[in-house]
């Protein structure tokens, strides 16, 4: 378990210290899904995706965020994902940013592929683990 300490021990800081400006939250379900048209009218080359509820596949909530918003979305148990957050996962021009430690769990929630063999595949796009990245 020496790993897991070191996984946890290190330093934390809080979201308000990276973005200190508020950012808009967005069901994705709202008015028929209008914040994925906007989306996908002017695709962002990054985002970062957390889930909540990785246990499961699907989770329960993953948060897609770009600079300027972010997409909540709760897939519905014992379904897949939406068509919009699929087409995310697959399009390699948008590099997708998770901090998943070293379960990948997150990853794994989402139907994205185990862990490569080769973890070095998660310090480069389409696909970045900040934990692959500091470690």
């Amino acid at each position: 378990a020496p790993q897991i300490a070191h996984e946890e021990g290190k330093k934390c800081c809080q979201l308000s210290e990276v973005f200190p400006d508020p950012i808009q939250i967005y069901d994705s379900t709202n008015n028929n899904g209008a914040i994925w048209k906007q989306f996908w009218k002017n695709p962002p080359q990054v985002v970062g995706i957390d889930t909540e509820g990785n246990q499961t596949s699907p989770p329960v909530v993953v948060q897609i965020s770009t600079s300027e918003y972010t997409i909540l979305e709760t897939p519905p148990r014992n379904k897949s994902l939406s068509s919009n957050l699929t087409r995310l996962l697959r399009d390699n021009s948008i590099t997708k940013i998770f901090c998943d430690n070293f379960s990948h769990a997150d990853k794994i929630a989402l139907g994205m592929d185990d862990p490569p063999s080769n973890i070095s595949n998660y310090a480069k796009p389409p696909i970045i683990d900040l934990e692959v990245l500091s470690a």
